[in-house]
């Protein structure tokens, strides 16, 4: 508590005093990840966001990954005391449960069908292997039934590689290549091949 026995933490007794200013000038300025962080330090600070900014709120409960592609690149040292990384792992942990904030294979299917930034394979490739070598998440036949389903077969490799079970009814880029009579074991070993390159 300070000297006034007021024992709120500074940000959120800024928030509690000047309500429009922290939704007119703080929140337009966060990013998804940063005001879905700030919701989650307190109860007094998730009303707050929802009041000041509704309509991204209903949307919060969709954990996505950072922007920043560095932070996503696992190869990319983070500092121990990074907050968001600090936060990421509060999540990937199951500490921010009580929040609905968790992770699992359907953050990965989320991914996979709505990446943050960009469509293509190597971006989901990119957010598979943050989510699964640095956060742990576990994952499940379903994600590489949609990485093929999705045609991302980078990842696909990548799942498969990393011991992501696979479901061994042919999906429907499986059955196109029966259909032309090639064996999709040995298309995706070619594949994989040529992804390496």
């Amino acid at each position: 508590a300070d000297d006034d026995g007021d024992a709120r933490a500074p940000l959120e007794r800024f928030v509690s005093e000047h309500p429009s200013v922290y939704g007119e000038r703080v929140v337009a300025r966060l990013s998804d990840a940063e005001l879905l962080m700030a919701r989650c330090a307190s109860r007094a600070m998730r009303r707050a966001t929802n009041a000041a900014a509704p309509e991204r709120a209903k949307t919060l409960h969709r954990v996505r990954l950072f922007e920043d592609d560095a932070r996503v690149d696992v190869t990319h040292p983070v500092r121990a005391d990074d907050p968001m990384e600090i936060w990421w792992r509060k999540v990937s942990a199951g500490r921010l449960g009580r929040w609905g904030l968790s992770l699992g294979a359907e953050t990965m299917l989320g991914t996979i069908a709505r990446p943050p930034r960009g469509r293509g394979d190597a971006h989901v490739k990119h957010r598979l292997r943050y989510l699964r070598e640095r956060l742990r998440c576990d994952w499940d036949a379903r994600v590489t039934e949609a990485c093929l389903e999705r045609g991302y077969l980078g990842s696909f490799a990548y799942c498969c590689d990393n011991g992501c079970p696979a479901t061994r009814r042919p999906p429907a880029k499986q059955t196109w290549l029966l259909e032309r009579g090639a064996d999709p074991e040995e298309w995706f070993a070619w594949l994989k091949k040529e992804f390496e390159r």
